[in-house]
């Protein structure tokens, strides 16, 4: 009967009659996929999509969870149909292709190896394989291979495949696993956040994709080989495929050691060989010409002379642009007699690759050497502006080192680098006294201090993609600009550096890159006071946002000892700011206020708008925390003026997210929405994922508040999606909690709880204490829903403690508060103590909106 009471409503165009149809069908058989497949349809038809969509999501979930099943074909073909209607306010989706990856472009041929290939493929197909390491010397030609293998495996992955390159980790680094997790963390787009360490993150963030990594260059790193094992251990479908020049000699390790290509055994061997296919391949690229009987003997003996060294081959196949084959052949040979003195301390496996060198280097000019040795400076890569501005090597000069294949050039990036055995080979015929790493960090820190005004405008997008590039330049710039106490250019380059590493997610390095410029810079006998002084001030802004915030308030009073040494008001003001904030995470809102006032004033004085701003927007969120709105309101828009007058989207963003949430507060939720769709908008054109997941989250409170639970958790799935993509785990263990009070308020208690679990486990691991009593609390709210009244109370005690502990006073009040209602009828002594505690309580922080609701509890077990 229902089924023809729906298709009459499809037929006749009364929607309202049939969503009441289907809705009262599903009522009594919630498993009926025509039930569910009629109220999607009927949605549609209403042009509802974003319910269609988010009953689509719920159906997918509870099919999987119930029954281990997909949701039928019928269902899934009329999402798919809707799709491009979404209706606004919606986040630009970037669309996912099929293969996601970063696979370096291949501009020639890969040769041989068809035998490895088929035993790394045959070891990866088995799904107990998680690690293969290929070993092998420096210029064997592990990476071409690793990622030839990867490329040919692009279709198996979800997730992706994704190359890390390893090469310019410092060895020396305090913790190398944390260095390989942040490198990894970085090519993923990952953001990194909260207390949690990047290796746990990473963890997280992986345990769930399926995906290839392949790690490049891992030889000098094996001392931070554990977050490969981790990885190795906790994620069961991400497989890894590492270069190095040893194994790293662990359990789940499959090592595939790579030797030079096959070659002619003798200089008469006509069999063919990969080595001599190889050769000749390079050398038509460099010239058109037949190649002779005997030019074909003279190919043999260099192969045979570097025993198939790719590396070495593609060095020697250049050199025949400008020098006869037995000519190079007769080199090669002498060159073993020649240099066999200097080869002493030279491993036998290396002889032909530093032999091939050796004959490259002596056909540069004098120039062109000096050229090479100054380009080995860089890290990354380069462009041709910076080689001309730090090595003075113009473009024909690069040219001719790339003819002889000293380099290499990314035709789609017009970048240039070097291969690492090539880069070591060079950097060890530079000079000592060499000016070139001082002119390296000039021009690096030069260029990064350049965009510190356009990473504070409408688009920090451009300048990030195009530091992005240069991160390692900038990485070594830095220790180098350290080392040379160069205290002017590291201030100047101080904040666009700090921006960057908040944009990318990278507070960890950020905290720790701040920390040890501190330490160098208060070393310094009398230039470094104002350098350590701003210094302290970023790594405080660094430890706020790790939840750090004790550890930030003691940075900040000893910079604030530092500015008032050197009379830097800026940094006195800027230093009140941040532990304004501190304070007010920490519960203390009078003490914070009294922060801010104080660093407003010395904003004023100074007419610093920048501090203006900080100061107006913290002031904004205690005033709203505090319930005064009209006043948080005030703050708010003042702040909004300043932004929009310095031109600062991104933060023009944040301050209009928390309007809207002071619009949520007072209950006008139409404006709430229209001010973060707003902000959303602003976020959606600068690609924020981090802010964009924030404010979906904020969005699906809206919703959930106007008891429209289906269109909560679309906005909840959207920015799930967001946070996992980007790696924020303060973001996901936020939506997961929310998704799960969505759920215990749906009367979905089995999915409420997977969530809340689901929350709490990520808020645990990453240290975020405010996230795990919220997620206590809920999970406390649905034993009291199920009568487990001694359960419900057990956990909302163990969330009291966490508040108590760490001075969460707004959150205890909210713990206090459902517990002397859960205790109402079951405990009144205890319950009216409760209750006394959060009256008193909402009065110390002055939060009427609390002492309403404290009051009005205490009123009811009084009667």
């Amino acid at each position: 009967a229902f089924n023809k009471l729906g298709q009459y409503a499809l037929t006749t165009g009364d929607v309202a009659y049939g969503i009441a149809v289907a809705r009262r069908w599903l009522e009594i058989d919630d498993l009926s996929e025509t039930a569910h497949i009629l109220l999607i349809q009927l949605h549609l038809n209403a042009g509802n999509v974003r319910e269609a969509v988010a009953h689509y999501n719920y159906c997918v979930e509870r099919l999987h969870r119930e029954l281990g099943v997909a949701p039928p074909a019928q269902m899934t073909a009329l999402i798919e149909d809707a799709r491009p209607a979404r209706p606004t306010p919606l986040i630009t989706t970037h669309s996912v292709t099929a293969v996601r990856h970063n696979l370096p472009t291949s501009y020639n041929q890969f040769f041989g190896r068809k035998t490895v290939q088929q035993k790394i493929h045959v070891r990866l197909d088995q799904p107990w394989c998680r690690l293969v390491t290929i070993t092998g010397q420096g210029g064997v030609g592990k990476t071409r291979l690793a990622t030839a293998v990867a490329r040919s495996r692009l279709s198996q992955y979800r997730d992706g495949v994704w190359l890390v390159e390893l090469a310019n980790l410092d060895p020396d680094d305090d913790d190398l696993a944390e260095a390989i997790a942040v490198e990894i963390a970085t090519t993923l787009d990952m953001r990194l956040t909260g207390s949690a360490t990047p290796e746990a993150q990473l963890r997280n963030h992986l345990q769930h994709k399926q995906m290839m990594l392949v790690l490049d260059n891992f030889e000098h790193l094996l001392a931070g080989m554990q977050i490969v094992l981790d990885i190795v251990q906790q994620c069961e479908t991400v497989q890894m495929l590492v270069t190095s020049r040893e194994a790293l000699k662990i359990r789940a390790e499959w090592t595939i050691a790579l030797t030079g290509l096959s070659y002619p055994s003798s200089d008469t061997d006509e069999m063919p060989s990969d080595a001599v296919e190889l050769f000749v391949s390079r050398q038509a690229q460099q010239q058109h010409r037949a190649i002779s009987a005997a030019d074909l003997t003279a190919i043999r003996t260099i192969c045979r002379m570097v025993q198939g060294l790719p590396l070495a081959l593609e060095l020697a196949a250049a050199l025949t642009r400008s020098t006869p084959f037995q000519a190079i052949a007769d080199s090669l040979r002498d060159g073993f007699g020649t240099l066999k003195a200097s080869l002493r301390d030279v491993p036998q496996r290396h002889h032909g690759l530093h032999v091939v060198f050796e004959m490259s280097w002596r056909t540069l000019t004098s120039a062109q050497q000096q050229q090479l040795a100054r380009l080995s400076i860089f890290r990354g890569g380069f462009t041709q502006t910076a080689a001309q501005q730090i090595a003075e090597a113009d473009a024909l000069q690069i040219a001719a080192l790339g003819d002889k294949s000293l380099l290499s050039h990314d035709v789609a990036s017009g970048r240039y680098a070097l291969h690492p055995v090539i880069r070591a080979y060079a950097a060890a015929k530079r000079e000592p006294t060499d000016p070139t790493p001082h002119k390296h960090a000039h021009y690096y820190l030069t260029l990064l201090a350049q965009h510190t005004e356009p990473l504070q405008k409408e688009r920090p997008q451009d300048s990030i993609n195009e530091l992005e590039r240069d991160i390692d330049n900038i990485r070594r710039a830095w220790q180098t600009g350290l080392s040379e106490h160069s205290a002017e250019l590291l201030t100047n380059a101080l904040t666009p550096l700090s921006i960057y590493y908040q944009l990318r997610g990278l507070a960890h390095e950020g905290e720790s890159i701040m920390h040890s410029t501190v330490n160098a810079a208060a070393t310094w006998v009398s230039n470094g006071i104002a350098l350590a002084t701003r210094a302290k001030l970023e790594r405080a802004r660094f430890q706020n946002r790790l939840g750090q915030y004790r550890l930030a308030m003691q940075t900040i009073q000893t910079a604030l000892k530092l500015a008032n040494q050197c009379d830097d008001r800026w940094a006195e003001g800027m230093g009140h700011v941040w532990l304004g904030e501190s304070l007010w995470r920490l519960g203390e809102y009078d003490a914070a206020k009294g922060k801010l006032i104080h660093a407003l004033d010395i904003a004023h004085m100074l007419d610093a708008t920048l501090i203006i701003s900080w100061c107006h927007h913290q002031l904004g969120i205690i005033h709203d925390i505090q319930s005064r709105y009209d006043i948080a309101h005030e703050h708010l828009e003042k702040a909004c003026t300043a932004w929009r007058a310095l031109n600062n989207a991104r933060n023009l963003s944040v301050s209009l997210n928390s309007i809207g949430l002071v619009y949520r507060n007072q209950g006008d939720l139409p404006a709430a929405k229209q001010t973060m769709e707003q902000a959303l908008a602003i976020c959606d054109e600068q690609n924020n994922r981090y802010l964009q997941s924030m404010l979906l989250n904020n969005l699906s409170s809206i919703y959930m508040e106007q008891k429209d639970y289906f269109g909560a958790q679309y906005y909840y799935q959207l920015g799930l999606e967001l946070a996992i993509a980007n790696g924020s785990l303060h973001s996901q263990s936020d939506i997961y909690i929310n998704i799960g009070k969505n759920y215990r308020l749906r009367g979905e208690i089995d999915l409420a709880l997977q969530n809340l679990e689901r929350g709490l486990k990520i808020a645990e691991k990453i240290g975020n204490r405010p996230s795990t009593v919220v997620a206590f609390h809920n999970v406390a709210d649905v034993m009291k829903m199920q009568g487990d009244v001694q359960g419900a109370e057990t956990v909302y005690i163990q969330a009291l403690e966490i508040t108590q502990q760490d001075g969460l006073k707004s959150l205890e009040c909210d713990v206090l508060i459902s517990l002397a209602t859960l205790l109402s009828k079951h405990n009144s002594m205890k319950a009216k103590q409760y209750s006394q505690r959060v009256v008193t309580l909402a009065k110390e922080i002055n939060d009427p909106n609390l002492l309403k609701r404290a009051e009005a509890v205490s009123h009811a077990l009084n009667l």
